[in-house]
């Protein structure tokens, strides 16, 4: 499985700074019947998941919550156990997942899933020192391909109002802040695809 993913990720470019990108089974064509390996695979990949989780968190809202809720917030949310749920989704093509990592350590993750009638990034961390390299774009990339797999022309997520580092990310990626959109502190922002 990790020969068929690294050259999948040298054949897409991505093993230059960024070490290797780990995908869905539907992204590198891994036959369904290699469900039990997945499943090994995301939950070795978990605990990692949850420590980029915390770190981000403690960078970005460091001055918009308290760090009681940040701990708080990423123990409940991004519990290794929560992160293997999200197999059956995965393995249906319901949710993207990517992992990046640089030498065998987890570095950031991306994870959109599909609404009714579009995409919602639900998801995309890297470490601090991580951020201005390009990787958060290349994830982004990945996750539009999927998007597009399924025939989507678009899709959007919601960021902080206080989040300025997201913010710039989104808007200098193309997307699109829609104020009629906004919930309550939280920004939607929409990017839409082209073919």
């Amino acid at each position: 499985m990790l020969s068929l993913c690294r050259r999948k990720a040298e054949e897409k470019g991505l093993t230059d700074r960024i070490g290797l990108i780990r995908a869905d089974m539907t992204t590198f064509g891994l036959p369904r019947k290699d469900y039990a390996l997945a499943y090994i695979a995301l939950r070795s990949f978990a605990p990692g998941i949850q420590a980029v989780a915390l770190e981000a968190w403690r960078y970005t809202y460091r001055t918009i919550f308290d760090p009681e809720f940040i701990e708080d917030f990423v123990r409940r949310n991004y519990a290794p156990e929560g992160t293997v749920s999200l197999l059956p989704r995965i393995h249906s093509s319901d949710l993207f997942f990517h992992v990046a990592e640089q030498d065998s350590n987890i570095v950031g993750f991306c994870n959109i899933g599909l609404t009714e009638r579009s995409a919602q990034l639900l998801r995309i961390y890297l470490l601090p020192s991580h951020i201005g390299q390009g990787l958060g774009r290349k994830l982004l990339h990945l996750g539009e391909e999927f998007v597009m797999t399924h025939s989507l022309s678009s899709y959007f997520c919601f960021v902080h109002k206080d989040n300025e580092l997201g913010k710039r990310f989104y808007l200098r990626n193309n997307f699109i802040h829609i104020t009629e959109k906004d919930h309550q502190d939280e920004w939607y922002v929409e990017k839409v695809l082209s073919r």
